[in-house]
């Protein structure tokens, strides 16, 4: 590849040589993320290993000369700024004044911000001596300066001083957010007309960027897989046009840590890594430019199915996905390898799961084997020769219509598959007909004990879209939603029908895990967490829980306790738990009746404690809601 700065390089060489004065700054301008602050890096690391001196401020965020001042003089006496050395501030802007002679107005003072002399110090030659050195200003456009008075100030340093000055900006920038102002631009130039001599624009150097870029990944095996696919990044980057190399670089890295949730097995997969990476820098770029959301990806799929059946998508606005894979014509955006959920939370939350990750790639092109089931060959539909798919179709068909499935998530798939291909016009029954056969399905897997019965405990948005590592087909249909509304309603018919056996389970852990019982109960951040707003004791037996209660041993009840004393404490959760406060009621009578059998006894005084420290307080802070929820109702 070529090196688009080269002539750049060798002027910037033969600006840093001048013995004498140049009298100019040199103006380094481009676009952000093309790669202006690693080009000046790199080339004063150049000057470095030559015995060449300079000094580097980045003005992003700077609100102040002093600021400035403050990181020269930093990096000019990085001993005495340190910690343990520090000087004060009047003793510090001496020296600082002393080492780069600034005077901005003559009158002895470092910019018109320290009100008294600076104190005379006898300084040695070493911490004063700066000819030679090159000073850079970078992110111009981003100081929080008044930008006339900014570049007044770096004037000083090339025209009174006599200091060589680069200055690195995206004027674009400059002049846009100055564009309402009508004298900006002209004192602008005027300005810069005076100030600079030389004006380049920095071009992205992808070749040697990315050579870079590589070598700052710590994972060898990320190392290895970039120098390998160095071609494929070089065209991924330029067909998004973007031209940015701050993307490329976070890209990278971001990739480094998405690659460490793939399995060694997944890895060893011919190709399967390079496949990933090509999808990875594709979404990367578009969401980190803007183009797309990270939730715009759940939509790719249908986007793609959608296309190949609307005639007339060119007079409709393009959909993300056609924007997205018009750009990249030799990647296919239609299988992402892995669940659409999985890119989403990673772009989106920067969280991943390493069996997520597994679980989906085991259902794509690098896993499949005569093993795989038929219903992901027939998921794999537009990649299936018509054999294929007509014996695939075949075996699904009699599978789903006499309810071998035992599984939810495969009778989704397949339903949502099969709604697809009635779309199509490639199997007879119409859309509505594989709705009623897929609902009636459901309440087989109901009778049979195989529908879900803790579905209605856990987030519902991720079965909506995915399952096992594939998205579900069709799942923007409205007859797709209507069985996900429909397996909604059934799920909470089996929970509740239910709730006996899970009442009685509950009995059981008091004397075996009062821990989990805990767990289950109170609202807390653990899996087990499955009961704390349902109204699960209506459903518990009040006598054998108390039998249960007295039986077990003091610690163990001491935990119960403790859960009941947790579990109403949140008005918003009582409205779903009223229904318990007749149950409560129940056990406080059965406790006072036991309590009266060990009158006399410490187990007698434990239960009374029992009684007035936790229950009651229960049953009392159901009870105020509720007089609460009917004064308001009232009212």
């Amino acid at each position: 590849m070529d090196a688009p700065n080269l002539h750049i390089e060798e002027f910037l060489r033969y600006y840093y040589s001048f013995e004498q004065e140049p009298g100019y700054a040199v103006l380094l301008k481009g676009k952000w993320g093309t790669g202006k602050t690693w080009f000046i890096n790199q080339t004063l690391n150049s000057l470095s290993q030559q015995d060449g001196k300079y000094l580097y401020v980045s003005l992003y965020g700077v609100t102040s000369f002093e600021e400035i001042e403050d990181e020269f003089f930093k990096q000019l006496h990085p001993l005495l700024s340190s910690k343990s050395m520090a000087l004060t501030g009047k003793i510090a802007k001496g020296l600082l004044k002393a080492t780069l002679k600034i005077d901005l107005d003559g009158d002895g003072k470092a910019d018109g911000s320290v009100s008294a002399q600076a104190p005379e110090l006898n300084l040695p030659d070493y911490l004063t001596n700066t000819s030679g050195f090159i000073i850079v200003f970078d992110d111009l456009e981003r100081a929080s300066i008044n930008l006339e008075s900014l570049l007044g100030y770096i004037n000083h340093y090339v025209e009174h001083q006599g200091y060589k000055v680069i200055i690195v900006a995206n004027e674009e920038e400059i002049l846009a957010h100055q564009e309402q102002r009508d004298d900006f631009k002209l004192a602008y130039r005027r300005i810069k007309e005076k100030l600079v001599g030389k004006t380049f624009e920095i071009k992205p150097d992808l070749s040697g960027a990315l050579v870079n870029f590589i070598s700052e990944v710590k994972s060898t095996s990320a190392q290895e897989l970039y120098n390998k696919n160095i071609n494929l990044i070089s065209e991924i980057y330029e067909s998004s046009q973007y031209q940015n190399l701050r993307h490329l670089k976070q890209a990278l890295w971001d990739f480094e840590r998405f690659s460490s949730f793939v399995s060694p097995d997944a890895s060893s997969k011919d190709g399967l890594l390079d496949h990933l990476l090509k999808i990875f820098l594709i979404l990367s770029f578009e969401i980190k430019s803007g183009s797309i959301l990270p939730k715009d990806i759940s939509n790719f799929k249908t986007a793609y199915f959608s296309g190949l059946l609307d005639r007339d998508s060119k007079k409709k606005e393009e959909t993300p996905y056609q924007r997205v894979s018009k750009k990249y014509k030799n990647v296919s955006l239609r299988d992402l390898l892995v669940e659409e959920s999985i890119w989403i939370d990673f772009f989106d939350k920067g969280c991943c799961s390493e069996e997520r990750v597994q679980e989906s790639l085991e259902k794509s092109e690098y896993y499949r084997t005569k093993n795989t089931p038929d219903w992901v060959r027939l998921w794999h539909s537009m990649e299936l020769s018509d054999d294929e798919f007509s014996t695939a179709l075949a075996s699904v068909g009699n599978d789903f219509f006499e309810m071998k499935y035992s599984e939810l998530g495969v009778v989704r798939h397949v339903a949502g598959i099969f709604l697809w291909l009635s779309k199509i016009g490639l199997i007879k029954k119409t859309m509505r007909e594989i709705l009623e056969f897929s609902c009636s399905y459901v309440d087989h897997l109901k009778e049979t004990g195989h529908l879900n019965s803790q579905a209605s405990n856990r987030p519902r948005f991720r079965e909506y879209e995915s399952w096992g590592g594939l998205g579900f087909h069709e799942k923007e249909s409205d007859e797709f939603k209507e069985l996900n509304e429909y397996i909604d309603w059934l799920s909470e018919q089996a929970v509740i029908e239910d709730y006996p056996t899970a009442g009685d389970e509950l009995i059981h852990l008091i004397n075996e895990d009062p821990d989990l019982f805990y767990r289950k109960v109170v609202l807390c951040n653990d899996s087990d967490n499955i009961y704390y707003e349902i109204p699960i004791f209506q459903y518990v037996d009040s006598a054998k829980f108390v039998e249960a209660f007295v039986s077990t041993i003091p610690k163990s009840r001491n935990t119960i306790c403790y859960a009941f004393s947790e579990r109403y404490k949140f008005d918003n959760f009582n409205a779903s738990l009223l229904p318990e406060l007749e149950w409560l009621r129940n056990v406080i009578r059965l406790l006072e009746e036991k309590r009266q059998l060990f009158e006399g006894k410490i187990s007698g005084y434990q239960l009374q404690s029992y009684i007035n420290t936790y229950f009651r307080p229960a049953a009392e802070a159901l009870e105020q809601f509720e007089a609460n929820k009917q004064s308001q109702s009232d009212s």
